[in-house]
């Protein structure tokens, strides 16, 4: 385990091995992952976590930085001044602001955490324009899992063969972790970030609450621009056919929908190893029995 730090950002970069099966699940709607061989990568906020790649920014409070802010808003206060036909020149300016210095930072202060939630909000803002995420899990038979991402047992689960190259394909272009699974990160506590820096590495980004440990969630990030096709916030990447190798219905999952999973898989010859199970409740505890269809 190695320590490392990126303009800021603190994180231990461990080398995980990859599961033995990785599972996506699914809406009954995405049924179309199997007839069109596309996955969906998501933007950040598409996601169910409010804090999703929220940072903890500090170092707005310090006083240099708070000078430094000062000074910003001072400058942008004196180009609204010139824009609106004003007279006073720079070094007039400049001596009102050395004069006006105190007053100005500390009305700044109140004002703090406001200014903290906006430097989060541009942080979140550069990866939502940037980045889009396939969301994986180790666990096939999660109630919760089913009931949040499968429309109440309506929908599917999918495995994936995590050794499949689809899910190792390193982005050459840049450092940071892209183009390959990688575990997200389970803490009771936020990474944090130093104000006016840039995370260069996806640890920080891939830290979620303890709360979502459950999920065993692992990821795949890539650059929006990298996708195959795009068609608004939807980002679609071309799934291999040998990288599915079996789909599960839910418990609650339509007959007509049953019927179509059935006729997308068994009609197209390059997923005829591709195997179909159900989903039943067990008539003594609380869990799910798959058996083959």
């Amino acid at each position: 385990m190695g320590l490392a730090i990126f303009f800021g950002v603190f994180y231990f970069k461990v080398v995980n091995p990859l599961p033995q099966k990785l599972f996506k699940y699914v809406r009954p709607e995405r049924i179309d992952i199997l007839t069109n061989l596309q996955i969906c990568f998501n933007p950040p906020l598409c996601f169910n976590d409010p804090f999703e790649m929220r940072l903890s920014i500090e170092g707005i409070d310090d006083e240099a930085r708070i000078e430094q802010v000062a000074e910003l808003a001072a400058n942008a206060k004196y180009r609204q001044h010139i824009l609106q036909g004003g007279k006073m020149t720079p070094e007039e300016f400049s001596a009102l602001k050395k004069e006006k210095r105190g007053y100005l930072i500390e009305s700044l202060k109140p004002h703090l955490p406001e200014i903290r939630r906006r430097a989060t909000d541009r942080q979140v803002q550069y990866w939502e324009e940037r980045l889009c995420i396939l969301c994986l899990s180790e666990t096939e038979n999660n109630l919760l899992m089913w009931a949040h991402y499968t429309d109440s047992h309506k929908g599917m689960v999918i495995e994936f063969d995590p050794q499949h190259p689809f899910f190792n394909q390193p982005d050459k272009t840049t450092d940071l972790d892209l183009g390959f699974l990688t575990p997200v990160i389970y803490s009771q506590t936020r990474p944090i970030l130093q104000a006016g820096g840039i995370p260069a590495h996806l640890s920080a980004l891939r830290t979620k609450s303890d709360h979502w440990k459950y999920e065993q969630e692992w990821r795949v990030y890539q650059f929006q621009e990298n996708c195959d096709k795009k068609d608004g916030s939807i980002h679609l990447f071309n799934i291999p056919s040998d990288s599915i190798l079996r789909v599960v219905t839910g418990c609650r999952m339509e007959t007509g929908t049953q019927a179509e999973l059935i006729k997308a898989v068994r009609s197209n010859p390059h997923l005829s190893h591709v195997e179909i199970q159900k989903a039943t409740l067990d008539l003594a505890i609380f869990d799910l029995n798959y058996t083959l269809l």
